[in-house]
């Protein structure tokens, strides 16, 4: 039983009505052959999944493969690679700070102070020094080139 509520007075309904359809449409799903199965019937295959040789023979046969003509095989570019500086060894001597530096003279006859960092001609930079050795490396091509410093004479001190 339904009890709406208006205002403070509680009104009972009468339960709704089953409407005939739906007690119709209910008898006739509930099954009265309980024996029944649950599934279809199992029967066998038609042909074996497991042999391709039948699918393979319905297979269309592939058209022929063209195949082009060879390409001509293009070198890949190379980086112009600068002349490297010519550079004639003078020297080296130590600076106000304490850093060593390695004197050179240009092939224009002009005389440079090497340090780490300098930019030189054709865009080389020094990028280490040591005792035996100074790196330029050029920053566009990574190119790097070693050039050897001459043993320090008797009379220097390290």
């Amino acid at each position: 039983m339904w009890l709406p509520i208006v205002g403070s007075m509680v009104w009972p309904l009468p339960a709704p009505a089953e409407p005939q359809w739906l007690l119709q449409a209910y008898a006739n799903a509930t099954p009265t052959n309980t024996h029944r199965p649950l599934r279809a019937d199992i029967r066998p295959a038609k042909r074996d999944p497991f042999d391709l040789a039948p699918v393979a023979a319905s297979v269309p046969p592939l058209p022929p493969v063209v195949v082009a003509a060879p390409v001509a095989a293009v070198a890949p570019l190379q980086p112009v690679m600068p002349p490297p500086p010519t550079l004639a060894y003078s020297g080296r001597l130590r600076a106000p700070d304490g850093r060593w530096l390695v004197m050179v003279q240009l092939e224009d006859g002009r005389p440079v102070a090497l340090e780490v960092g300098k930019e030189l001609a054709n865009g080389y930079r020094v990028e280490r020094l040591s005792d035996r050795v100074v790196e330029l490396l050029h920053p566009q091509t990574q190119h790097l080139m070693q050039l050897a410093v001459p043993a320090a004479p008797r009379f220097e001190t390290w």
